[in-house]
């Protein structure tokens, strides 16, 4: 006994020095990228004239002008501006010291419990969702450091690059589903008749959904709709989903369990922790998407839910982006259509569409956009 507790201080002590070092280590990095910015702000009109396309500002390009910038998308939607003075070589430097500090961040000594791989960049993109204020991404972050080095006091470190980026569509899709939502829900008021043949709540399915925390954030509460009525589906390759099953039972659940006694996700002690359905599917299998996505549309309909699909950043993964766009309307339109033949479902029931992603278009041309999904069934 007295033998183990000899072990233990020195092992203890051990992890807090190299959990030190590598927060200073993080911390310097994104220093030296707040200085790097600076500097390049400064002398950005000389270096971007002189010296190539890598010294020129991002998003600066006189082809993109006559569309949204990233300033103006993320003012339109509430968000903070990502910075608009960091030059390519920045954003690039930002991006391998990212990749870096992962793989130094998910040591084995470091971390406790299972830390997914970080294939597509899906847990990157949970890391720049924390850095952005998600509370919800920190829950399911891989060890106790990454909580430490996204908590809130230390976010001013980190120059608003990619995380700021992806904090523009987290804000843009928010605001989709509480308009949906109140939308729905005044939609119910109005109609008696409607109100009766449909539950009021909704069949939210997240394409490509990765380690993302939206789904856990609906069903705990946190995107303004009901959760008594709530069915959420995410949907990922396979081995994607056999991580995230590992990330929901050995991360959230037991930080969630921790802090129940302060109801701070809005569940109450002796309820269950609501998980959404983990659905693995391959994009570029269109067929097969197509015949899960529409039995899924199905069963929400049978529940006189309304159904949701998000599209969020997947759509550079996929070969073919315009059968993506086709098959999800076809997957809408052929599950409620079984539903209405069956008698399970009435004809009342709506469908969404919340779309933040790349488009096969050039330079973001909103009426391109439009065309092309006229083009594929959205007319």
């Amino acid at each position: 006994m007295g033998l183990k507790k000899t072990l233990r201080c020195p092992l203890s002590l051990l992890l807090l020095f190299l959990s030190l070092l590598l927060l200073l280590f993080h911390s310097t990095t994104a220093l030296r990228l707040q200085r790097a910015t600076a500097k390049a702000s400064r002398f950005r009109k000389v270096i971007s004239s002189s010296l190539g396309p890598s010294f020129t500002i991002r998003g600066s390009s006189k082809t993109y002008a006559a569309n949204a910038t990233a300033a103006s998308a993320a003012k339109a939607v509430g968000a903070p501006v990502p910075s608009t003075r960091a030059p390519r070589f920045v954003w690039r430097f930002a991006w391998e010291a990212g990749k870096r500090s992962l793989r130094v961040l998910h040591r084995p000594y470091i971390t406790s419990g299972f830390v997914p791989n970080d294939s597509n960049v899906n847990l990157s993109v949970l890391y720049w969702k924390a850095l952005d204020g998600d509370e919800y991404a920190r829950d399911l972050l891989p060890g106790t450091l990454g909580r430490i080095l996204t908590w809130r006091g230390l976010r001013w470190m980190y120059p608003r690059l990619h995380h700021a980026n992806v904090g523009i569509r987290t804000r843009f899709i928010d605001r989709c589903l509480t308009a949906i939502a109140q939308e729905e829900q005044e939609s119910q008021e109005e109609s008696q008749e409607e109100s009766k043949e449909q539950n009021g709540g909704f069949n939210v399915l997240i394409l490509g959904s990765g380690f993302d925390s939206r789904g856990v954030k609906l069903m705990e509460g946190g995107g303004g709709m009901d959760t008594k009525n709530l069915r959420v589906v995410e949907f990922d390759l396979e081995k994607v989903v056999e991580e995230k099953k590992m990330v929901y039972n050995k991360n959230y659940k037991r930080r969630l369990t921790g802090r129940r006694s302060n109801n701070h996700h809005g569940v109450e002690d002796n309820q269950p922790i609501p998980l959404p359905k983990l659905q693995p599917i391959d994009l570029n299998d269109l067929n097969a998407t197509r015949e899960i996505l529409s039995r899924e549309v199905e069963e929400g309909n049978k529940l006189g839910l309304t159904t949701v699909i998000i599209c969020e950043a997947v759509l550079i993964y996929v070969k073919d982006v315009r059968g993506v766009i086709r098959m999800v309307g076809e997957a809408l339109i052929d599950g409620k259509r079984k539903s209405t033949s069956t008698g399970t479902s009435t004809s009342k029931t709506t469908t969404h569409f919340v779309f933040a992603d790349r488009l096969p278009i050039k330079y973001g041309d909103e009426g391109e956009a439009e065309l092309l999904f006229e083009e594929e069934g959205w007319g």
